[in-house]
């Protein structure tokens, strides 16, 4: 006998609906690797959508959101059937962070699924997981990532099949559902790129390189009053020495006004003593006339 379930109306209580959906479920440990490009993915292409969103007008993938380990359901009648991707790539309003589960029937289709393969679930995603999604969730694209054994595949869903993308020859595998890029780095690390093969930074390379700007800004300030500093002491230094020559100039012409006066005082007691000594010799002569007799000096 089929058990038929009766699924809560959300308009009549929505929370009832919600936990007919629950949006996630218990965790195994996964690796180190998987938890790092299950963070970095999405931090990439969160930077991806805000360049988009920074353009005029916006680019196409402005509107693009990312979640982590999300229950996606497909069929509204079958709550105990959904698939949990790693990272969800969804367009336009994005569902409550905390509560809501990925319904196709509420959000349409994803336009990216990422699986990053731990340990012990790589043999599922790499094949199955693919056919999965074409069957049932219907992403645009279903990325494949195995960080430990160096291999990631990309796939475009088409009606109930996965159609495998071959990578260009420099190893990048393009999504044409957003635009960008995806490579498997050596570290096994993915690494997404922009449209022109520039790679997007994560949260950590974004703060760091904005730590470096906010650095180089400091040093260029530092510089900057620096600069001013030694402009401001060379105009001190400039104002000192016109100063000093100011001085020289005024303490020269001081010079030369005493030697023109000390000339000007010789000359006078010059000609006084030219005087004195003419009015002698006039006085002598008249003595002479006078007495007949040459005057005769006195001891």
């Amino acid at each position: 006998m089929r058990t038929t379930l009766t699924i809560p109306d959300p308009a009549v209580d929505r929370e009832a609906y919600e936990q007919f959906y629950p949006a996630s479920e218990p965790r195994t440990m996964p690796s180190l690797l998987h938890d790092l490009n299950v963070r970095r993915v999405p931090e990439m292409l969160g930077e991806h959508r805000d360049r988009e969103r920074g353009q005029d007008p916006p680019g196409p993938d402005a509107d693009i959101w990312c979640a982590a380990d999300v229950n996606c359901y497909w069929n509204p009648q079958e709550p105990t059937r959904y698939l949990r991707p790693d990272v969800l790539v969804g367009r336009g309003v994005r569902p409550d962070r905390q509560t809501v589960s990925y319904r196709l029937w509420d959000h349409g289709p994803a336009a990216l699924v990422v699986e990053v393969a731990s340990p012990e679930s790589w043999v599922a995603d790499a094949g199955p997981k693919a056919v999965e999604y074409a069957q049932g969730l219907c992403p645009v694209e279903y990325l494949y990532v195995n960080p430990t054994r160096g291999e990631a595949r990309l796939y475009r869903i088409v009606p109930g099949d996965a159609v495998r993308v071959d990578p260009d020859d420099a190893g990048m595998l393009w999504s044409t559902s957003l635009g960008v890029g995806f490579r498997l780095e050596p570290s096994g690390l993915v690494r997404v790129y922009d449209r022109q093969g520039v790679p997007l930074p994560d949260r950590d390379e974004l703060s760091q390189a904005r730590l470096a700007a906010d650095q180089a800004r400091a040093a260029a300030e530092q510089r900057r009053v620096a600069a001013e500093q030694a402009r401001a002491a060379a105009e001190q230094a400039r104002a000192a020495a016109e100063q000093a020559q100011q001085a020289a100039e005024q303490a020269q012409q001081a010079a030369e006004r005493e030697r023109a006066a000390a000339l000007a005082r010789a000359d006078a007691e010059a000609a006084a003593r030219s005087a004195v000594e003419a009015e002698l010799a006039r006085l002598r002569a008249q003595l002479v006339s006078l007495t007949g007799e040459p005057p005769t000096d006195s001891g």
